[in-house]
């Protein structure tokens, strides 16, 4: 009883293959031409490769001959694609190809759909009924509604056909911006936790293939939500941090932080976009007991995947190659506020803008990163636009501070130093991010004057992200 696996060489469908293997089933993968096989390299002899592409219906139907079975995972998965035309002949029209010929040569078929494609849930999880009549405002949710459709709708015409929903699919080797979380994870704390108390549903890859399979051998016509344990954006960052060994709280960032930067994501990037409509307001929780009823299958608690994937991650850390590279960063950062001298009783209007370079990206969250900072200052009646030298320090996890310190020439020709430095509050993040409190020093180290320096969020947060840049050199 042959199995064909579209979509085998990615992160599903390779797990989806790799058990069916290990259950001594045949399997036959369809693969394009220019597909990446390293996902089935460890079992790649015990499969039989078949050239097409889910897009082509001729590859689909030559593929299919001698199959008894299909179980379709291909599919587009992104947040934020530059062609959402590409995104749907794959996922539309390429899940109408493998279903429609699965239907014709008699073939059993697992259809892998999505809980994004059944809608948004309240706080309360949801099962396979759920169903909302507007689709979220999102190319990929959009798709894989469609293809989920085309599905019910062979069903409906007699077609031996199930479909599997995974919700929030996790675990090693993870291409999604879930799988970057946690390669973050891994190596840093992850203190802040946007939309903390917005409630989703995280299954194992692994636990996913295992569902999918056992749907096979389920009446022909059912749904099935997969889908583990229902936490909240503030539990799974919790989680994280007991997987990582780390010993720290997570803050959530304010919902009217976000709706006031949310715009500015939006203009600056397509995934914070679609990443944004998919959060706004919204709930992702599902019941999943269906699945564990029919399918006798359980998925494992949350805490113990996330320690098997950050283990995972850690372990296959990339750049331990005798010549490697580190990522720096890159800003302009513009501060304003006043500035009061020794004996004065009026505040002078203080003002810097600099450019940090050669910050350590992995200093940012390991340790101290530190970045030269040169620019101009302004500090009234004392110094007019003069150049100043200095560093900046961000250490916001390890020592949770801040600190700029340069050097610059009053007008006068005295040399004068600004030592600012703050802590980082993790659950107030406006205010202890934006606010600089500092003091002015002569030649000698005395004390010459007090000074409080802002960042204007409104005004010049564009202007710092757009001058946000990486750069890698030599380790």
């Amino acid at each position: 009883m042959t199995t064909l696996v579209t979509g085998a060489t990615g992160f599903l469908g390779s797990r989806v293959a790799r058990q069916l293997v290990e259950g001594g089933e045949p399997v036959r993968v369809l693969a394009r031409s220019t597909s990446n096989l390293r996902r089935l390299e460890e079992f790649i002899d015990k499969v039989e490769v078949v050239e097409g592409d889910v897009t082509d219906r001729t590859s689909v139907e030559g593929a299919l001959i001698g199959c008894d079975r299909v179980i379709h995972c291909a599919g587009v998965y992104e947040f934020g694609t530059r062609d959402p035309a590409y995104m749907a002949l794959v996922n539309v029209t390429g899940t109408q190809h493998v279903l429609e010929t699965a239907a014709t040569q008699g073939a059993a078929a697992v259809h892998v759909s999505s809980a994004i494609a059944l809608g948004p849930t309240g706080p309360q999880p949801s099962t396979e009924d759920h169903w909302v009549s507007v689709p979220t405002r999102s190319p990929y949710a959009v798709t894989k509604r469609e293809g989920h459709e085309v599905a019910r709708r062979l069903i409906k015409d007699g077609a031996d056909l199930r479909i599997v929903a995974p919700t929030t699919i996790y675990g090693p080797d993870d291409p999604s911006l879930v799988g970057l979380l946690h390669r973050i994870a891994a190596r840093a704390p992850l203190p802040l936790a946007a939309f903390p108390e917005m409630r989703m549903t995280l299954v194992h890859v692994d636990d996913c293939a295992q569902a999918t399979i056992a749907g096979l051998a389920a009446p022909s016509g059912e749904e099935f939500v997969v889908g583990g344990q229902v936490v909240t954006f503030r539990d799974w960052f919790t989680a994280l941090a007991r997987a990582a060994e780390r010993r720290h709280g997570v803050a959530g960032i304010p919902d009217g932080l976000l709706r006031a930067v949310a715009p500015l994501v939006g203009a600056l990037s397509r995934t914070g976009r679609e990443g944004l409509a998919l959060a706004d307001g919204s709930h992702w929780a599902f019941n999943s007991e269906k699945a564990r009823a029919t399918l006798e299958w359980e998925a494992r608690p949350l805490d113990d995947g996330l320690t098997e994937t950050l283990a995972w991650y850690r372990a296959h850390r990339p750049g331990r190659a005798a010549t490697r590279r580190t990522v720096n960063f890159g800003f302009v950062e513009v501060m304003s506020g006043s500035a009061q001298m020794e004996g004065e009783r009026f505040d002078r209007p203080f003002r810097f803008e600099f450019d940090v370079e050669d910050g350590r990206l992995a200093d940012y969250f390991t340790g101290t990163a530190t970045g030269r900072a040169i620019g101009r200052v302004s500090l009234d009646g004392i110094a007019t636009d003069v150049t100043a030298e200095g560093v900046l320090e961000l250490s916001p996890y390890r020592n949770r501070t801040i600190r700029y310190a340069f050097d610059f020439t009053a007008d006068d020709g005295r040399p004068l130093r600004f030592d600012g430095h703050k802590t980082i509050v993790h659950w107030k993040p406006v205010s202890s991010w934006t606010r600089l409190p500092g003091r002015l020093f002569d030649a000698d180290g005395r004390v010459v004057g007090d000074a409080f320096l802002r960042f204007d969020l409104r005004d010049e947060f564009v202007n710092l992200a757009r001058s946000f840049h990486f750069s890698r050199v030599p380790d």
